[in-house]
């Protein structure tokens, strides 16, 4: 029998260790299980392909446990990663995913989940997310990459590997993408996360918390009930960039509309450079992206230069609140970069809008 005990709690309240929030999932078959008469054509013209049984019997209904044991379903995957690709914590003021484990089911699972990671951001295919098992030919080089902060990958997909013995203080999302019976491993499996990091999101910024997002009910199972939030939910450093810049065109089209001024750098040209800018980001989205996807036509609609000549006000109101913030392919820019522009953008506002926020700016 154990003499002492130092529980997860104590070094929690004592600081040692950062404690985990549980990020609200839904996912329909997980939960409910699957039923025939609500699946897509395709999904259903795969299921009748299936070997259910001996006597060539198909059901009409399968448990959710039995779901857990077996789908790999495009559709499940796509809708887990983009969750958490859009709740999960991020770094780099907002616009990358912090470092990230998910814990696959099998080989097979981790390869596929890779495969639909690869397909959606085909320009961070290879790099952004890497499987890492035990089978992974130069293991040791991911991980000792993974332990990084600001390296390649970002996301590692694990069978087994990285459960225990792994100490990468930078690991703010855990993602539970398989049963786990053992409470053992399930807790060595949890403290993948609750490594300190100090000025992890910018200087003073430090790590507080990690999410678990757990499509298995590996929780409920435990009877583990830690503090519920629906995700990261703050606007990223790159959609604010995007909006401000759009505050931009705005303000210029409003003076351009009632003065007309001739010069090389006059306002007209100013607002022809930003609009290209976002038009040359809006086209650099990738469509079949599943965050992408739910807004194709506009994307393809102000992918367009001419969507950009004349902006009325509800086309400002539909790319702030449909656009902006969308992944896009461009080569990633430093957030320190990033961070300067949205200060002098915020300059050229206050010269614009004569505001006596201007001086503090400069001072800035």
């Amino acid at each position: 029998m154990p003499t002492d005990a130092y529980d997860l709690k104590d070094a929690v309240e004592d600081k040692f260790l950062v404690p985990s929030k549980s990020v609200s999932v839904l996912l329909k078959f997980q939960r409910e299980g699957i039923k025939y008469e609500n699946l897509s054509n395709e999904e259903k013209e795969q299921w009748d392909a299936k070997e259910w049984s001996d006597d060539g019997s198909t059901p009409d209904f399968v448990e959710a446990e039995a779901v857990n044991k077996w789908l790999f379903n495009i559709d499940t995957v796509d809708k887990v990663l983009e969750h958490i690709m859009t709740r999960g914590q991020k770094v780099a003021g907002g616009d990358r995913i912090g470092k990230t484990i998910v814990f696959a089911k099998n080989q097979d699972h981790a390869d596929f989940i890779q495969q639909r990671f690869d397909i959606n951001y085909p320009s961070l295919a290879g790099k952004f997310a890497r499987t890492i098992t035990f089978r992974t030919e130069y293991a040791q080089s991911l991980i000792d990459d993974f332990s990084q902060k600001n390296k390649a990958p970002h996301i590692a997909i694990s069978v087994d590997m990285l459960d225990t013995g792994i100490d990468v203080p930078e690991v703010v999302n855990l993602v539970f993408f398989k049963l786990v019976r053992s409470k053992t491993k399930f807790w060595q499996m949890v403290g993948r996360g609750t490594r300190l990091s100090l000025d992890l999101f910018a200087p003073g910024k430090h790590k507080e918390f990690f999410y678990i997002f757990d499509y298995c009910q590996n929780l409920e199972f435990f009877s583990q009930n830690p503090e519920t939030t629906d995700g990261a939910l703050g606007e990223s450093l790159g959609k604010r960039l995007f909006k401000t810049r759009l505050e931009l065109i705005s303000e210029l089209d409003r003076k351009l509309s009632s003065v007309v001024k001739e010069g090389p750098d006059n306002e007209a040209e100013l607002r022809r450079d930003v609009a290209a800018m976002l038009q040359g980001e809006v086209a650099a989205m990738n469509v079949e992206n599943f965050v992408v996807r739910a807004k194709r036509r506009l994307v393809e609609k102000y992918a367009k230069p001419e969507a950009w000549g004349e902006l009325k006000l509800d086309a400002f109101a539909e790319l702030a609140a449909n656009i902006a913030g969308l992944p896009s392919e461009l080569e990633p820019e430093d957030e320190e970069a990033k961070r300067f522009d949205l200060l002098l953008l915020n300059l050229q506002l206050g010269v614009l809008r004569v505001e006596p926020a201007f001086k503090r700016l400069v001072t800035r």
